[in-house]
């Protein structure tokens, strides 16, 4: 007779009892879950307490707090739902922290391609970098811009420098550089920089984000032809005195004024800028027209954006 007459309670017991296991062993109770707990514990000390309907209805207020019916978590947990919020977590996006360089220089650009239609396989960034230089090959602008890098101390460090020609076969951008000068340890530190490029006779701009690599060594093949490709005024400078440094006219003198230009010096590399992010603006015309173009898996995929 105990057992029948306490049959309905048990059950309702267990139903509390499952729905408060399923939200406790999680983080702390939020604001949403505050209201149905404080509401069992009322039920708990009113005259209802008995009531088969009313505790009942506390336990299933609580079931409604548990994950999806198509999540499969452990069978044995006593807990869902703590293991639904672990599983959760783990599905989180990784921490910049943890990505590389180029992952989190194109980390925006992804979720732009990811949202919009893309275009389609006809633009190139290549295709069209080339063609407007070759619009522009009566400006200045044609042969100079600016590359961005990030100091030691985490500000950004900007320069301009000459465009060396792309290395053959390849969107690789070629310029050369002094071993000695401060862009080189910081691209060893943090090989990935920024090129920033307008062309005013067309009025477009081109933003490469890329990875730099450093070729100084002696056996580089294209690190000799670039070396024959400059003129001697421009081989002259890698025998200057060390740049930066506090001028020193006594030091000028005693320089070799006749230096061997046939072959380059240890100060002499050759800077290889190998893209994966390209955004480019043309002002002219309206409407404005700008593309991202970002390297995934070796394919280019393409997408316009605002201006």
């Amino acid at each position: 007779l105990f057992f029948l007459r306490n049959f309905p309670h048990a059950i309702s017991l267990s139903f509390f009892l499952f729905g408060y296991r399923s939200i406790v062993p999680s983080t702390k109770v939020s604001n949403k879950n505050r209201r149905p707990l404080a509401s069992c514990f009322t039920r708990l000390i009113s005259p209802q307490f008995f009531s088969f309907r009313s505790f009942t209805f506390v336990g299933l207020r609580f079931c409604k707090q548990r994950p999806p019916s198509d999540f499969s978590g452990t069978a044995a947990s006593i807990s869902p739902t703590y293991f639904w919020t672990r599983f959760r977590r783990k599905q989180s996006p990784t921490s910049p922290r943890n990505s590389s360089p180029e992952e989190c220089a194109a980390l925006d650009t992804l979720e732009l391609l990811e949202l919009q239609k893309p275009m389609s396989a006809d633009y190139s960034w290549y295709a069209a970098l080339r063609h407007t230089i070759r619009k522009n090959k009566r400006t200045r602008e044609n042969s100079y811009f600016h590359l961005a890098t990030v100091a030691f101390d985490g500000s950004p460090s900007n320069r301009a420098v000459v465009f060396r020609g792309f290395l053959p076969g390849t969107d690789s951008l070629k310029i050369v550089t002094d071993t000695r000068s401060k862009k080189v340890p910081e691209l060893q530190d943090n090989p990935v920089c920024e090129v920033s490029w307008y062309f005013s006779h067309t009025r477009e701009q081109y933003r490469i984000k890329a990875r730099a690599e450093i070729f100084k060594q002696a056996t580089s093949l294209e690190r000799a032809e670039s070396w024959e490709k400059l003129s001697e005024q421009a081989r002259a400078q890698f025998f200057w005195p060390m740049p930066g440094k506090v001028y020193d006219p006594q030091q000028s003198l005693e320089q070799d004024s006749d230096p061997d230009l046939n072959q380059p010096p240890a100060s002499f590399a050759l800077l290889i800028l190998e893209p994966f992010s390209v955004d480019h603006l043309q002002l002219k015309g309206s409407p404005q027209i700008r593309r991202i173009s970002v390297l995934e898996n070796t394919v280019w995929k393409n997408v316009d954006v605002n201006p």
